[in-house]
């Protein structure tokens, strides 16, 4: 590739450089990950209730995946929740002595975005790509499905003949 007032040698550089950070970049984003999971008590109970209840929701997102008004209800208290999880997370840090062994809420909310928000919106956008629902059209009534008369035979010239006179 030629450019004008670049030298091959530093593209070379520069692409050396993006390939590095990319890699850098996966690998710092697995060793955040595995830091925060390794970073939570999985036993504690509030947690175990907060993961049944996001249990629960999937169970209702394919429980009410033939209903269009209960899953219109079950997504506005879904986004309804989401919307509050800023809240929840200043009402749990300075509450958080009650159920839980450390405090995981920060005031950016990391801890309630990834373990609240994130299955919720995940629930969330499996109800908005629910494909439509075919509606199967009724079959026509019984009156309707009788065979159709045949013609009636042609008319014979002389029966023409009598019918004029």
């Amino acid at each position: 590739m030629d450019l004008p007032g670049v030298s091959s040698e530093q593209v070379q550089s520069i692409l050396a450089s993006i390939q590095n950070a990319t890699r850098t970049a996966g690998q710092d984003f697995y060793s955040d990950v595995m830091g925060f999971v390794h970073a939570i008590n999985w036993r504690e109970p509030w947690l175990r209730g907060l993961g049944a209840f996001h249990l629960l929701v999937w169970v209702i997102v394919i429980a009410t995946r033939h209903s269009h008004n209960l899953q219109m209800v079950c997504l506005l208290s879904v986004l309804g929740l989401t919307y509050a999880s800023e809240r929840i997370n200043r009402l749990a840090a300075s509450r958080w002595q009650e159920f839980a062994g450390q405090n995981y809420f920060d005031k950016h909310g990391v801890f309630t975005s990834v373990m609240l928000c994130l299955p919720l919106l995940c629930g969330a956008r499996a109800w908005r790509s629910r494909p439509p629902r075919r509606r199967r059209r009724a079959p026509p009534p019984a009156a309707a499905r009788r065979a159709p008369r045949p013609d009636p035979p042609p008319a014979s010239p002389s029966s023409q003949s009598h019918s004029s006179s």
